[in-house]
């Protein structure tokens, strides 16, 4: 496993000013307050910054606070993470969440899945700055992976629902919960910072932002933010290879108002591990994997000629792959709207686009090439488009406060799988997602396209009967309509003269939620979550959820 190490280098000088403590407008505390800020010292204005030659550590501090069933983790405890860790290894700090991956930061998104109390991560909302991301799978057909979509390093913090996610998360998908990651502001003051990670198997990761501070007397301010990681796998040949870029500019406006742009890139290519089951790992060993890049071995494989351990594998051909490669290329962008109408009301909206190209490809010795090669690349090509916006109002009233809103997004989803010919042994360059010379595919094995329209509404009542007891409910409805289906299809492949056709509706009026916190003691609560929601669930400990609740209407045209 990688041991990566951390040198976080933070520069500071008349170009820089921000990285000072005083710069950051935040005061250093002395070791002997053991990290408290106490009154005085929190309250303390911030030193006139004087241009130095010195290097300066800036100290910054975040505040989030777990309530209910709402736990939350903090910029704090994320700085404890090694550099590049990916969002959803971090919440597996939390009670009840766990999660897996075959490489040590998180980031295959082919190796590594979430549960939450039982639940996969496909079957929780996740939004990112109040933007839904959909159902974290490995072709997201409705979203965007976290790892692809925020740098660990910009996010501010996380709120993670236990129950079955509060009705105004923009989500379908929200089974067991909601995971809803904010973003870092920019500083009020000019700065930037550099930071670099080293590690074993030749791992590294750079990552730097620059903050404008504010730049006229309304405030605007903006933040712009680089990183490229790459390392070779633990086992095996082949690297993993990422950068995003992550901007921000936030615009002030009257009366505690703001309008937020933020714009967000990646480009990953990384080399998968191998598929293991427990009979493989038990009789291979934990050092299997794809025969990359020894061709030769790979295709006398494929060809029933195995040598070393697998030859006397019961099912050698399962372990004769070539190679397998991940390949996505993302865009996220979009407004975040904050008026603050009067004293009482609030009136919150995004506005978002998204794309994705993303592929995944692995050498087959189960389809032979024509030209006679044992194996063949077979390549599975997706993409989605994704517009929406979300619009919510939120009004205090005494003890009670009310919030409606609404929620719309029309996406659309195209997946294909191709065939690509492998060269005989000696006779050229093997196809190879590393390199991505597929050329012209020989076969299509199947083609699906679908156009999805997603809208949800949302009214919920906050009722404070008490300063430490607090009464929720709400509902929200929701209608689902998805058409479309094959656009593509080999018979002899697949077996079957046409693929299905044809469109799916699911709706409800009426899917209620009903919680209450008390606070009966400082650092003790007791709490209870009821939702129900779409689709078989059931929730565990105190939470408990009604299954089942949606309505489908199916049209099938083939």
């Amino acid at each position: 496993m990688i041991r990566p190490c951390l040198l976080t280098v933070l520069m500071a000088g008349s170009a820089l000013s921000a990285l000072s403590a005083a710069a950051w407008g935040r005061p250093v505390v002395p070791p002997s307050h053991g990290g408290r800020h106490p009154a005085h010292v929190a309250a303390r204005p911030a030193a006139p910054y004087r241009a130095s030659s010195d290097e300066a550590i800036a100290v910054m501090g975040t505040h989030a606070v777990s309530h209910g069933a709402v736990q939350a983790m903090s910029r704090g405890v994320m700085e404890q993470f090694v550099q590049g860790t990916s969002p959803m290894k971090m919440l597996s700090r939390l009670p009840g969440i766990n999660f897996v991956s075959n490489d040590p930061l998180g980031v295959d998104t082919w190796g590594s899945s979430l549960y939450m109390r039982g639940f996969m991560q496909q079957q929780l909302g996740v939004t990112l700055d109040g933007v839904p991301l959909g159902a974290q799978d490995y072709y997201t057909y409705n979203g965007q992976s976290i790892n692809f979509a925020i740098l660990s390093d910009n996010i501010d913090h996380m709120d993670i629902s236990q129950g079955g996610g509060a009705v105004d998360v923009p989500a379908t998908t929200n089974l067991g919960g909601a995971i809803q990651i904010y973003s870092a502001d920019p500083s009020d003051r000019m700065g930037g910072k550099v930071a670099q990670m080293f590690g074993s198997n030749k791992a590294f990761r750079t990552y730097v932002r620059f903050d404008s501070g504010k730049l006229n007397r309304s405030g605007t301010k903006f933040t712009v933010s680089y990183a490229r990681s790459d390392g070779q796998k633990w086992k095996g040949a082949g690297s993993q290879f990422d950068q995003q870029v992550n901007a921000k500019i936030v615009q002030p406006l009257a009366a505690e108002s703001r309008i937020t742009a933020f714009f967000n890139w990646n480009d990953a290519t990384q080399f998968n591990y191998a598929d293991q089951s427990l009979d493989m790992l038990r009789t291979l060993g934990h050092r299997n994997d794809y025969y990359y890049p020894d061709y030769t071995r790979a295709y006398l494989a494929a060809k029933g000629q195995f040598s070393g351990e697998i030859a006397n594998y019961p099912d050698a051909l399962d372990v004769s792959y070539y190679d397998g490669v991940t390949h996505a290329s993302d865009y996220l962008g979009g407004l975040n709207l904050h008026l603050t109408l009067t004293d009482r009301l609030e009136w919150n909206s995004v506005v978002y686009g998204q794309a994705e190209n993303h592929w995944g490809t692995w050498t087959s010795p189960y389809t032979p090439s024509p030209n006679g090669a044992p194996l063949s690349e077979q390549l599975i090509v997706a993409g989605n488009q994704r517009f929406g916006l979300t619009s919510a109002l939120r009004y205090s009233l005494g003890h009670h406060t009310i919030e409606g809103g609404v929620w719309y997004e029309n996406n659309r989803y195209d997946i294909d799988e191709f065939q690509y010919a492998e060269p005989l042994l000696g006779q050229g360059v093997p196809v190879s997602g590393v390199l991505g010379n597929f050329g012209t595919p020989f076969q299509h094995n199947w083609g699906m396209g679908y156009s999805t329209n997603t809208f949800q509404f949302h009214l919920q009542d906050s009722y404070r009967v008490l300063p430490n007891l607090t009464l929720r409910a709400g509902f929200k409805s929701l209608l689902v309509t998805t058409a479309g289906g094959e656009t593509a299809n080999d018979a002899a492949y697949n077996g079957q003269d046409n693929l299905p056709n044809g469109s799916l509706t699911t709706a409800n009026g009426f899917l209620p939620h009903f919680n209450a916190e008390w606070r009966f003691l400082p650092n003790h609560e007791l709490y209870f979550d009821i939702p129900r929601t779409c689709g078989p669930t059931a929730m565990a400990g105190i939470s408990w959820a009604r299954p089942g609740a949606c309505r489908t209407r199916r049209r099938s045209t083939s």
